[in-house]
């Protein structure tokens, strides 16, 4: 049987495309109007725009090629704000039926982060940062037309960077020596580390399946099909920090770039934060997060029992990744608890 609290977690194709479509819409804006030059122009040099521009099309291009193999039949691509298939979308998800699917486009705006890391050893886009003050009116906006207040991004924004601050103060990560120099915020490092640790690189896994992981987890930390859960849903993806839980329903152990620390202490503040905003101020409410912290328990109760059959060895080691994910999902889930 399917839990029920998987629907709260799903993207399908088109909001999926209007997710990242709005994330590629983000930086173009800051490559418009930001700041010309990091803080630390040591690290990087003036001519920050280009390499922001750079950026993007090396990101635009794993993303583009992970959502169409996901959906090779009807792909709906990456639009421009002024495609009608882009305002068409957007008019969709403002109407009140689609209310917490908009939440959930909004949520993982919000927690979105650019010029992180793309590759292993790879240090071209050091230093480069999205201009707050730039974005603010996008944020505003985004908001309004998919039907929420003003400051609803910005608000979910600060909540799931207070919220990833408090449970990586109870699970402190030691800075990876990989991206030491890197001054990433705590939303990129989140979002990048598979790409750090080259968990995408080739021999990962399957070429195809590998593909479409990369290209989902561009869009955001934590992205996972639903079929890698032996799941079967219309919408493919697994976004607001729902794959937490979700390890809980099959007794395998997911790939690697889903067990990263990084990676899901942030899933784990998305995960809090959708509880807290969204599924909590419905009838359901405490009857789903009833249900999300038996399939959390699940899962630390099964990768516990994993980590004797996984020993430290070789460049990446998910033994110690498996340890530090049970500590944040044991603190994610007293978290729950107290809501």
């Amino acid at each position: 049987m399917q839990p029920s609290f998987i629907s709260w977690f799903t993207l399908d194709s088109v909001a999926l495309s209007t997710l990242a479509s709005l994330e590629v819409h983000l930086i173009e804006l800051d490559i418009a109007k930001g700041v010309d030059s990091p803080d630390w122009a040591a690290l990087c040099p003036a001519d920050s725009n280009e390499k922001k521009g750079l950026w993007v099309v090396e990101w635009d291009s794993s993303t583009r090629k992970g959502l169409s193999l996901l959906n090779p039949k009807d792909h709906p691509g990456i639009w421009s704000d002024r495609k009608p298939e882009f305002i068409r979308q957007v008019e969709q998800l403002h109407e009140p039926r689609n209310r917490h699917l908009a939440g959930l486009v909004l949520l993982e705006l919000a927690a979105f982060d650019a010029y992180w890391p793309l590759k292993r050893e790879k240090g071209d886009y050091q230093g480069l940062f999205i201009d707050e003050n730039a974005v603010a009116s996008f944020f505003e906006l985004k908001s309004s037309q998919l039907g929420f207040s003003n400051s609803f991004v910005k608000q979910i924004r600060e909540l799931v960077r207070s919220t990833h601050a408090a449970i990586a103060k109870r699970c402190p990560l030691t800075e990876p020596q990989e991206i030491k120099d890197w001054k990433l915020t705590s939303l990129a490092l989140g979002i990048s580390s598979p790409f750090w640790k080259g968990l995408f690189e080739t021999g990962s896994t399957f070429s195809n399946d590998n593909s479409i992981y990369k290209g989902i987890s561009s869009i955001g930390a934590g992205f996972a099909t639903t079929s890698e859960f032996g799941l079967s849903s219309a919408s493919p993806v697994i976004a607001g920090g729902g794959m937490i839980p979700a390890l809980g329903i099959k007794s395998e152990l997911p790939r690697h770039s889903l067990l990263t620390p990084e990676s899901i202490s942030l899933s784990a503040a998305k995960l809090e934060v959708m509880m807290k905003e969204f599924i909590l101020k419905t009838p359901q409410g405490k009857e789903t997060r009833k249900e999300v912290l038996a399939y959390q328990s699940n899962a630390i109760k099964f990768l516990t029992a994993q980590l004797p059959l996984h020993k430290t060895g070789g460049t990446i080691s998910i033994s110690n990744d498996i340890r530090q994910t049970i500590d944040i999902l044991s603190v994610s889930l007293s978290r729950l608890q107290e809501l």
